[in-house]
């Protein structure tokens, strides 16, 4: 088994090098996807070992809202910037806050966002464990905060 997991890695590796997707499809689309969104790991393993990852590619092409790219592009600016996204927060404004709210398709309701968005993430800040916590830690803190704040703002991005 970790040798079919390992050659249809090592095949797959072309792929995504020239098509170089904003989505993985094999991390973000198909069953692995659905069942496992909140691991990509899992979900790329899971997609590989189901159909060695051709129901993600095709899902990626046919139900592209499993494979939203709000998600990567939100997931991957909290990634890149959460300690300025922090600071942003704490003055409810900033050109990261600014680029959060268009990611999150919510430009019409960002104030309403905005503020949730601070009560929702002052929860993870107000955690005693929040210092130990590792970076991914916190950035998946932020996501889910987004995710929630956006929801209740009724933002147009799926995330």
């Amino acid at each position: 088994m970790k040798k079919l997991l390992l050659i249809a890695s090592i095949l797959m590796m072309p792929l995504i090098a020239t098509a170089e997707p904003k989505i993985n499809p094999w991390k973000q689309c198909g069953i692995g996807g659905l069942i496992f969104d909140e691991d990509p790991i899992l979900a790329a393993v899971s997609n590989i070992i189901w159909d060695l990852g051709t129901t993600a590619i095709s899902s990626k092409i046919t139900t592209p809202d499993v494979c939203n790219e709000s998600k990567v592009d939100t997931a991957k600016l909290i990634g890149n910037s959460l300690p300025e996204l922090e600071k942003n927060l704490a003055g409810e404004s900033g050109d990261y806050i600014s680029a959060l709210v268009q990611t999150t398709g919510c430009e019409e309701h960002s104030v309403v966002f905005k503020s949730n968005l601070k009560s929702e993430y002052t929860k993870t800040l107000n955690n005693s464990g929040y210092a130990s916590m590792s970076s991914e830690e916190k950035a998946l803190n932020m996501y889910q905060a987004v995710k929630t704040a956006s929801e209740t703002a009724q933002c147009s991005a799926i995330l």
